[in-house]
């Protein structure tokens, strides 16, 4: 009987150990959300942040289009040239499938 004291003295010290040690580790698994949580928001700012800086640079950009300009008269005196067209489609004929190298993956 006096062992059986013993023992359930030592598994109820056990016990209160663990209850303590799992205070322990729930406190410190809220800390480490609550800065995973920070970083998060710190990130979602630099995102919103660089993303303006971003919009910024491209409303520069399009605002500082100061290209010379030709009115539409001026443009449609233009002589077109008819042939660009064909000239491209020709050397896409002229290219045949055999003098394609393709690497040969599954050997």
């Amino acid at each position: 009987m006096a062992n059986d004291r013993i023992d359930i003295n030592k598994i109820v010290k056990e016990q209160v150990e663990l209850i303590k040690t799992e205070e322990i580790i729930k406190k410190i698994l809220e800390r480490i959300n609550s800065q995973i949580n920070q970083l998060c928001v710190e990130e979602l700012q630099m995102k919103s942040q660089e993303a303006e800086t971003m919009t910024g640079e491209v409303e520069i950009e399009l605002s500082g289009n100061d290209l010379p300009t030709q009115s539409i008269d001026e443009i449609n005196k233009q002589p077109l040239n008819l042939n660009i067209g064909t000239q491209s489609t020709r050397s896409l004929e002229e290219t045949d499938d055999e003098d394609l190298e393709i690497p040969m993956i599954f050997q």
